[in-house]
């Protein structure tokens, strides 16, 4: 997992590069980080996967690993992190679209694909993620190489220790959290679970 002032970082660098790249980086972090999908579960997604209200969201993976379906609540920092590119994505693409036609190109399907995150030259792949979870962490110089799956790890870490990441809420169920990740196994889930001795020496410290 990454440290609670590294993914301050990472959100930062993102949150300012929103008017540039329409926000596209800060919702793919925010799934990856707050709502804890696997890169492939949110390279699927489509418009009709995500829920955002005011007060609640929810997204919707249709065919997680082993084909299993199942939803996970969005938060409020995973809805506000969406809010930007989901607000701006029909106009990235009319952008897009138009330059197509002033090229007097035929206009690919893509351009008019439900997917939620598409960036300037199709549909993301898994490969485009990485690539852009990787230059955000060495922009921010978190330790260690980032990828998507050292988000999702975080996600567990801070649902299930919220007081190392600072956070007010009650620490999520080992059962709930499985749900959440997908995991057909709890023995999966509690990998998750495995804190070093400075965390040991944290949680007597707090029970003084």
């Amino acid at each position: 997992s990454i440290t609670r002032s590294e993914s301050n970082r990472i959100f930062m660098a993102a949150d300012n590069m929103k008017k540039k790249d329409g926000g596209i980086a800060l919702a793919v972090l925010s799934l990856l980080r707050h709502a804890g999908l696997r890169v492939g579960e949110l390279v699927a997604l489509k418009m009709t996967d995500i829920e955002v209200k005011d007060k609640s969201g929810n997204v919707f993976i249709r065919n997680g690993k082993g084909l299993k379906a199942r939803a996970v609540p969005l938060n409020l920092d995973a809805r506000e992190g969406l809010k930007y590119w989901l607000g701006a994505r029909k106009k990235v693409l009319e952008k897009i679209e138009k330059r197509f036609i002033a090229k007097k190109l035929d206009l690919p399907d893509w351009v008019y694909s439900d997917y939620v995150f598409i960036g300037q030259r199709g549909v993301l792949s898994t490969r485009g993620i990485h690539f852009m979870v990787r230059r955000l962490g060495e922009l921010t110089k978190v330790e260690g190489a980032l990828h998507p799956h050292r988000l999702r790890h975080t996600f567990a870490r801070a649902a299930l220790d919220p007081k190392g990441y600072l956070l007010n809420r009650e620490a999520v169920p080992l059962p709930a959290l499985r749900k959440m990740l997908g995991h057909s196994r709890i023995e999966t889930t509690s990998i998750y679970a495995e804190f070093g001795h400075d965390d040991h020496a944290r949680f007597l410290e707090e029970k003084e």
